[in-house]
C-alpha cells in the first residue's frame, strides 16, 4: 500500500453499509470494535473501528471519544510515515462514529510484545527505533 497517497475528501453521502463491505472483526476494546472492510468501490481492504456513542457510561468517557474523532479529523489524517497507520475517513452516523483507517496485517504491537515470553533485544531495539521515528515525525509536522 502506497503511504505516500494523498488523502482525498470522499463523499458523506450514503451509509457506512453501502460503501463498506465487513469481512470479520479484528479487535474489540471498551469503545467499539475493529473490522476488516472491504471498500466496495475499489476492492480496498481497511480497518474500520466503529465506536457506538450510547455506551458511554460517563461524560469523560464521551469526552475521550469526541477527542480521538477530532484528533483524526483534524490531524492525523494529515499523517503519512511508514510507521504511523494512515487514516483515510472519518465520520458519524447516528450514534457511531466511524474511523476508516489503513489495513496493516498483524495485530497490534502491544499484543505482539505479550506474545513474546522473553522480548528479544534485537526485536526490541527495532520497534523502539520505529516508535521514535514516528514520534520524530510527529513532532517535525505538529
Amino acid at each position: 500500500m502506497n503511504r505516500l497517497m494523498e488523502v482525498k475528501s470522499r463523499s458523506r453521502k450514503g451509509t457506512f453499509e453501502s460503501r463498506y463491505a465487513k469481512l470479520h472483526t479484528l479487535g474489540s476494546g471498551n469503545f467499539g470494535k475493529v473490522y476488516l472492510v472491504e471498500e466496495k468501490a475499489t476492492g480496498k481492504l481497511c480497518a474500520a473501528k466503529v465506536v457506538d456513542k450510547k455506551i458511554f457510561k460517563a461524560g469523560d468517557q464521551k469526552l475521550h471519544a469526541e477527542r480521538e474523532q477530532k484528533i483524526c479529523e483534524t490531524f492525523a489524517k494529515r499523517l503519512t510515515h511508514k510507521h504511523i497507520v494512515q487514516i483515510y475517513d472519518v465520520f458519524t452516523e447516528q450514534d457511531l462514529i466511524y474511523i476508516i483507517m489503513e489495513y496493516v496485517e498483524g495485530g497490534e504491537l502491544f499484543h505482539k510484545i505479550r506474545e513474546q515470553k522473553r522480548l528479544n533485544e534485537r526485536l526490541a531495539r527495532k520497534w523502539f527505533r520505529e516508535i521514535i521515528e514516528a514520534v520524530d515525525y510527529i513532532h517535525d509536522v505538529h
